[in-house]
């Protein structure tokens, strides 16, 4: 029987992944102890929990606004159910997944280039170990767009096709936020929370930067500076 060290079994082992677990809940009270350990000890388990974590909050959220918008004659089915809910799982799972790759990679390659400029402590693992772990922050702010959305009131919509069309996602919310005023802010919200953790996060990804890599803080900030302006100009402000 193959031992625990051969590199497949060491990943799935239990103990890599409550040692991961502890560092990810860790990060948010001692984030310094937690990437002077990344950069010791770089992994991969623990940022591939949180990239499945935000990927199965973002689809959490989208179900939850959509069940909210109600369609038919009688207004009675929301938008999940006139869909399908295997259906609406599959394109939501599908969407989250491509963005939130996208989002990792992007941030990653943005950190990594100026790792490689200032030449700092490691290699690329601890890079992709510390930028990972850093999107439990992103975690976080995913959980706030939640259970905002969970106080939205029902949307209702007559008639109503059997799918919203993208070019109209606009136009609904707008009449979403014009039907009520709790609506409104919490659409208000939601929007200020997105772009506030397009700083957060960059910047949580400075510190780490500065802990595992053993950059100056000017050097963090100014690799978090340009992660911002590269992820404006992928996504928009």
């Amino acid at each position: 029987m193959p031992e625990k060290s051969d590199g497949g079994f060491r990943f799935l082992n239990m103990e890599i992944f409550r040692s991961a677990i502890f560092r990810i809940l860790r990060i948010l009270y001692k984030p310094k102890a937690v990437f002077m350990e990344i950069s010791e000890n770089p992994d991969y388990m623990g940022p591939l929990i949180i990239f499945a974590l935000n990927i199965l909050l973002g689809v959490a959220d989208m179900y939850i606004v959509y069940s909210k918008i109600h369609v038919g004659e009688n207004e009675e089915m929301s938008l999940v159910s006139s869909s399908g809910l295997s259906s609406f799982l599959a394109f939501s799972l599908l969407d989250t997944f491509f963005w939130e790759s996208l989002t990792l990679l992007l941030y990653i390659g943005c950190f990594l280039v100026f790792f490689l400029l200032f030449k700092g402590k490691g290699n690329a693992k601890t890079v992709f170990s510390v930028i990972g772990y850093s999107f439990f922050i992103a975690s976080i702010g995913k959980c706030i767009f939640a259970a905002a959305a969970s106080q939205l009131p029902i949307l209702s919509i007559a008639p109503s096709p059997t799918e919203p069309p993208v070019s109209e996602g606009v136009s609904i919310i707008n009449m979403w936020k014009s039907s009520s005023a709790v609506a409104f802010w919490i659409f208000e919200a939601r929007v200020a929370i997105r772009r506030v953790m397009k700083f957060i996060l960059p910047g949580f990804c400075a510190l780490g930067m500065h802990f595992s890599f053993e950059i100056s803080w000017i050097r963090s900030i100014t690799a978090a500076a340009f992660t911002v302006l590269i992820a404006v100009l992928f996504f928009g402000f």
